[in-house]
């Protein structure tokens, strides 16, 4: 049986997947903090890490432990020279959540741009209804900006 310990929950298609597999048993920790981790860690061949820091108190906790994988693109959350001197791969998955974070993007962009949060309070909090024609903002439809020099997660927006 292959015990695979995920530091935080991760969306239901993935579990389901996960799930699906033979002889695989998951288990969530019931929190993202580091400790947790390492006292949970110890019957595990794998690690799925979001954002809980993986280190050496882990890797020392668990002896059977072949691999960690980190739910996005980077690995700042993982002592990746401690993995390496225990023998532990650490992977990635750059541009999993490309389309997600051009999402966002593109949602602050256009906060920022037609300054919604400030008509927002002007409007909600303020009751400042007549004021509302300075808070249009500027348009981004035409605007293209720098878009096309952005990095490949830009490039989906």
């Amino acid at each position: 049986m292959i015990k695979i310990l995920l530091t935080e929950p991760i969306r239901p298609l993935g579990m389901d997947y996960l799930s699906k597999e033979p002889d695989v048993e998951i288990l969530v920790a019931p929190d993202a903090k580091p400790e947790t981790a390492a006292d949970l860690a110890f019957d595990c061949q794998g690690i799925i890490s979001r954002n809980t820091r993986i280190d050496r108190r882990v890797f020392h906790n668990a002896p059977k432990l072949k691999v960690v994988a980190s739910h996005g693109v980077g690995t700042d959350h993982i002592d990746v020279e401690a993995a390496t001197a225990h023998g532990i791969f650490v992977v990635n998955t750059p541009g999993a959540n490309a389309e997600s974070v051009a999402e966002v993007v593109t949602g602050f962009m256009l906060m920022l741009s037609r300054k919604l949060v400030q008509g927002d309070r002007a409007l909600r909090i303020e009751r400042d209804y007549y004021s509302r024609n300075s808070w249009i903002g500027r348009d981004l439809f035409h605007n293209r900006g720098a878009g096309s020099h952005w990095p490949p997660v830009g490039q989906d927006l």
